[in-house]
């Protein structure tokens, strides 16, 4: 599914394809994408006597109610819609005067089901898990800009969104389920710090991950890549998941960049460094082996596998930083 949204934004303007590396990057895309073809339909209806901005703003206002809904949903482990967020939606649709079937057509697929007792009926669902799953993240986003009703209380944690969504049954809360909204909710957060994480909220989303069983390097690798190695992110991984930064580490070429930002907040045991493409064309590399070089405690291994086959090839800037390494 990623790759048919990937298809159709490159359709649209592949100048966007070439800077998106992310999931949370491409869902947000397809929903602009959606909501802009939206809104230019009811534009483009013959009795819309509004502004597009008021359109905008009232198709917002619906998607803000889908994405709440879409967040119940994900409690039940179900991608399709009940009958009482239907509900929801219809009269959040019949408040704004905007046809249900308008926003169904825009964001939910339909499927028809037969049962003897009613005949033909339409359901509808959430296109993918990873649309739903951004939609929550969007939600979850959105609470915690709300206001408390007792300011004394401090900022609204994510934890608090998901225990009141769990009112009802609070053991029935498990984190585990929350993964991917909690990977989404990260880079939605950076973007909107402004390329930054905050603080409580990088620390906060580092322990809820990792309760919520992520414990693979390559995931938190691939969590830091995507928030272009955010310094506060990357303090708080180290705190609290130190055998990134302890023990054996291992560098390829995907995780330069995330090791360059978490190797001097440890203290590993050894280093090996085996990067297969060319090291020049990989960002942060010669401050990789700035950083290495002053690890002085710990065994290092550089493997340049590139530069052995082409011997020739290193740049000056590389060059010196590996001399420097040499000479620790």
């Amino acid at each position: 599914m990623n790759l048919v949204f990937l298809t159709l934004i490159w359709a649209e303007d592949p100048s966007t394809v070439k800077n998106m590396t992310t999931a949370t990057q491409l869902y947000s895309k397809v929903k602009d994408m959606t909501t802009e073809k939206l809104v230019k339909r009811l534009i483009d209806k013959p009795d819309t006597v509004i502004s597009a901005s008021s359109v905008k703003s009232k198709v917002e206002k619906i998607f803000k109610v889908m994405c709440r809904e879409s967040l119940v949903s994900l409690k039940y482990d179900s991608l399709n819609v009940s009958e009482e967020m239907k509900d929801n939606l219809e009269q959040t649709c019949r408040g704004v005067n905007i046809l249900l079937k308008e926003v169904i057509g825009a964001f939910l697929i339909t499927s028809n089901t037969y049962a003897l007792c009613v005949g033909v009926k339409s359901c509808f669902s959430f296109p993918h898990k990873g649309v739903q799953d951004f939609y929550s993240a969007l939600h979850i986003r959105d609470s915690l800009q709300g206001d408390r009703p007792n300011m004394s209380q401090g900022p609204r944690t994510i934890r608090e969104v998901l225990q009141e969504l769990h009112k009802d049954d609070p053991s029935s809360l498990t984190l585990t389920k929350y993964q991917n909204v909690l990977v989404h909710l990260t880079g939605i957060l950076y973007v909107d710090g402004g390329g930054e994480v905050k603080e409580d909220k990088a620390e906060e989303l580092v322990r809820l991950l990792h309760s919520s069983g992520m414990t693979d390097e390559s995931q938190w690798e691939d969590l830091i890549n995507d928030v272009k190695c955010d310094a506060t992110l990357c303090k708080y991984v180290a705190k609290h998941i130190p055998h990134l930064v302890t023990g054996d580490i291992r560098v390829r070429d995907s995780s330069v960049s995330v090791y360059t930002t978490l190797l001097p907040l440890g203290r590993p045991d050894e280093i090996t460094v085996r990067i297969d493409g060319d090291p020049d064309n990989i960002p942060h590399m010669v401050d990789l082996m700035k950083v290495v070089a002053a690890c002085n405690n710990c065994e290092v291994n550089i493997h340049m596998n590139h530069h052995w086959k082409h011997p020739d090839t290193c740049s000056p800037s590389l060059d010196s930083a590996l001399q420097d390494f040499f000479k620790r």
